[in-house]
């Protein structure tokens, strides 16, 4: 009987793990789960104590479904689960479209001093980014080529 009851988990954890599109759903377990109820309480702390630190109501009330889904072993959509915790789900956003995946990217906070000036880590990192670009862009052409003939 438990052996049944094992496979049939493990059925579902299969089913709800394929890669379909955003509006599917995905099941919460292990690492993953922790981490996410990690994150959740972060930012119930967070907004607790800072009062500087203000989230949206939608925001709110995001991280309460999802914190409610994984708690209870629901199944959740994909969508609210990389757009609140994004950080943890680093390669299925990037096997996304360019579209969606621009919809996950967190903003990069940028720091400039009083007087206007970039900081050195910044320009390096804007470098290196218009670097990889680049590569990005050669790969690209180089792949059209190879097609082309």
């Amino acid at each position: 009987m438990m052996e049944d009851m094992k496979n049939e988990r493990d059925k579902l954890i299969e089913h709800f793990n394929q890669d379909r599109d955003l509006k599917e759903k995905i099941l919460l377990t292990g690492v993953k789960k922790i981490c996410v109820l990690g994150m959740i309480k972060y930012h119930q702390i967070r907004q607790n104590l800072f009062e500087e630190v203000s989230l949206h109501p939608e925001v709110i009330k995001n991280l309460e479904v999802l914190h409610y889904h994984a708690e209870n072993n629901f199944p959740v959509e994909k969508e609210l689960v990389f757009k609140m915790v994004p950080e943890l789900f680093v390669h299925e956003i990037n096997r996304l479209d360019a579209r969606d995946r621009e919809r996950f990217r967190k903003p990069r906070i940028s720091y400039t001093r009083a007087d206007g000036d970039q900081l050195e880590v910044d320009a390096k990192q804007a470098a290196i980014r218009a670097t990889e670009a680049d590569m990005l862009f050669e790969k690209t052409m180089t792949m059209e080529m190879y097609l082309l003939e």
